[in-house]
């Protein structure tokens, strides 16, 4: 039974061993039966596309004459650029290859045959430069065919500026109509495409070569009974005589220019023919390169005049007499009464003049001032002078005018209509005044506010405390829920107090800056720390390098006794340390206030510079504190800031400039006016 089994095991390998090596024997023979798939590129005249759109060139012969001997036919699939081809043949999407230099990186990506000749690259330039080396190409636009082995052997021309082209073609013409100085292409090819063309006597092959690859065609990676019958057929039956004969079919022969003795008359005749067709090749090439030139300038100034015409920018050209020869669409929409003076040839004195006498300028003058004025613009403008100046019109319009000279015998007058952006300005300036008034009001009402409330509750702590001196002094003894009410009200008076004083200072922080002097800290917090209420078991450590700042020594003394008042009053624990130092920061000084206590949350960081604003109703206080300092520290023109590191406690910033902006605008006016003197 078992022997029957094993034999029924035997029977089906030998069944399916079959059926496979019949499907790879089908496969292969599927692959041999198929036409080979040749990938090529427009490169003339190795391989390109004809006009009868089949592909043609000395690659497409010489892969069909492999391929036919191997019984198989070619069917050409067209590429990009060469790096394209070899895609083609990596992804199994192409057999073969149109002929390209053997390079490592496209030896890693395909196979490739015995070599077919050599890939000879130079640099090409026309012959009217007079460059003949390479290095004197270095640091010029080069041209190559992108995706070719020239992109790289570009990068030998020292500082080269590569200009990746197309086609072999479009960087012939790239070259000739001077787009780039040189360009870098295999010499067979170029120099036959010159041939072709007719130009090869005007362009100049720079010696030595770049370069030289052996000239290969790369296989696909699946298809390796291909290249071992190419390789078979090249190596044993492709004859350098026929190798030879394909070059001569599609390279031709170099064009001669006739350099000796002239034998004969009709050589002589073919010679003034070739020449006269040189010449006149050449002027027809800087004719269609001046043409070409000129329609890209004409292109950039219309688009330059329409991006103009957008702005509502106005401008009028003048010859060196300042009689007008041109003017675009803007001046005509902007100024349409003077269209007609321009028409006749007006010049730019009549017409600056006109408008101020005839009353179209908000200004008006007399003939005589407007006259004055215009000769006056004319002198500085001969002069080179570039003259600018805000004009308004009568109807609300606002111009800004400039006036300058353009090339040697040409002056410009341009104008872009200001008014949206005048009248945004105008009512800016005017929202700035009312709200600078009412800020005035606010700050005087609250000022006015203070004072009136301050000796009232001056007088109503001082008798409370008359009653209880007067109480105790009887020995009268009262009952705790009235001296408990007692307690409450010296507190809530001790607390409108401390608001009053807070408001005041609040109100006058601007004040209090006007009178800077340079302040040692150190020195001044010896006054400041009696006042700072310090509790028992706090201290404050001073570092001993602290900048000198200049600030109003009163508003810093309440900047600095409001931040170590507050690290005492919010520390969570009986005792604790204070940090005060400082140090130089480009144009700056930043002093810091540093505590170990709990920290701040950080959504409440920046709103504790608001004022009223208080953490905690527990604690006493009118929430004015840091907003006094925020509003103090910037009138030195500085900033406040607080951070938080974890652990650590709280750490408020404040920086003040190591010349305040006072000082400096004074020495600017002081500057400005010796300069009038």
């Amino acid at each position: 039974m078992r022997l029957f089994a094993v034999a029924q095991v035997c029977g089906l390998l030998g069944v399916l061993s079959g059926g496979l090596l019949g499907a790879v024997q089908a496969l292969a023979q599927a692959q041999t039966d198929a036409p080979v798939r040749f990938a090529y590129h427009e490169f003339a005249p190795y391989s390109f596309t004809g006009a009868d759109g089949t592909a043609q060139g000395l690659a497409i012969d010489l892969a069909r004459r492999l391929a036919e001997a191997d019984g198989r036919t070619l069917n050409a699939v067209r590429a990009s650029n060469p790096a394209g081809v070899i895609d083609m043949l990596a992804r199994g999407e192409a057999d073969v290859s149109n002929l390209l230099g053997q390079t490592d990186a496209r030896a890693e990506l395909a196979p490739y045959t015995s070599a077919l000749g050599t890939f000879r690259t130079l640099l090409f330039a026309k012959k009217d430069g007079t460059e003949r080396r390479v290095e004197d190409f270095a640091g010029r636009r080069i041209g190559a065919v992108s995706g070719s082995v020239g992109m790289k052997v570009v990068k030998l021309v020292p500082d080269a500026q590569v200009v990746p082209i197309g086609s072999l073609d479009q960087l012939i013409m790239a070259m000739m109509t001077e787009q780039v100085d040189a360009i870098v292409a295999p010499a067979n090819g170029l120099q036959s495409r010159l041939r072709l063309m007719g130009i090869d006597p005007l362009v100049d092959a720079i010696e030595p070569a770049l370069a030289e690859f052996p000239l290969v065609f790369y296989v696909s990676p699946q298809r390796p009974d291909l290249l071992a019958a190419f390789n078979a057929e090249i190596n044993g039956n492709l004859t350098p005589a026929e190798i030879s004969a394909f070059y001569d079919i599609w390279f031709g022969t170099p064009t001669r220019i006739i350099e000796r003795e002239i034998i004969l008359w009709g050589s002589f005749l073919l010679a003034i023919f070739a020449s006269g067709a040189v010449i006149a090749m050449r002027r027809s090439m800087s004719h269609a390169r001046t043409v070409k030139r000129l329609g890209k300038e004409t292109e950039e100034n219309r688009l330059l005049v329409d991006a103009l015409d957008g702005v509502e920018a106005a401008i009028a050209i003048f010859d060196d007499n300042f009689r007008t020869v041109h003017w675009n669409k803007g001046f005509s929409r902007a100024f349409p009464e003077m269209i007609g003076s321009m028409k006749k040839g007006g010049s730019l004195r009549e017409m600056v003049t006109e408008s101020f006498v005839s009353g179209n300028m908000s200004e008006a003058k007399s003939p005589d001032e407007a006259r004055r004025m215009t000769d006056n613009l004319l002198v500085k403008l001969k002069a080179g002078h570039t003259m600018r100046r805000m004009l308004k019109g009568t109807h609300g319009q606002v111009f800004e005018a400039a006036d300058f000279r353009v090339g040697a015998k040409h002056y410009a007058s341009v104008r872009v209509d200001m008014s949206n952006l005048y009248d945004q300005a105008q009512l800016i300036s005017s929202q700035n005044v009312r709200l600078e008034t009412s800020n005035k009001k606010l700050e005087h009402f609250t000022m006015l506010v203070a004072h009136d409330l301050k000796a009232p509750l001056q007088q109503q702590t001082g008798l409370l405390e008359f009653l209880e001196e007067d109480l105790q002094a009887s020995c009268h003894a009262l009952p705790d829920e009235v001296l408990e009410n007692m307690g409450v009200m010296q507190t809530l008076s001790r607390r409108m107090t401390q608001l009053v004083e807070d408001l005041l200072d609040h109100a006058t922080a601007d004040e209090q800056s006007l009178f800077p002097v340079f302040v040692n800290i150190a020195d001044r917090l010896k006054a400041i720390l009696p006042l700072a209420a310090l509790r028992v078991g706090f201290r404050v450590d001073i570092a001993p390098d602290i900048p000198d700042i200049l600030v109003d020594p009163t508003a810093l003394d309440a900047v600095l006794r409001n931040l170590i008042s507050n690290a005492v009053k919010h520390h969570d624990r009986a005792e604790g340390v204070i940090c005060i130092r400082g140090h130089v920061d480009g144009e700056t000084i930043v002093i810091e206030v540093a505590d170990d206590g709990p920290g701040i949350p950080e959504k409440y960081r920046k709103r504790i510079f608001e004022p009223f604003e208080r953490l905690s109703a527990k604690r006493e206080g009118s929430g004015l504190g840091l907003s006094f300092l925020k509003k103090t520290v910037s009138a030195w023109g500085g900033e406040v800031s607080v951070s938080c590191p974890p652990g650590q406690g709280s750490v408020f910033r404040f920086t003040v400039p190591r010349v305040p902006p006072a000082i400096l605008q004074a020495r600017a006016a002081q500057t400005t006016v010796a300069k009038l003197y």
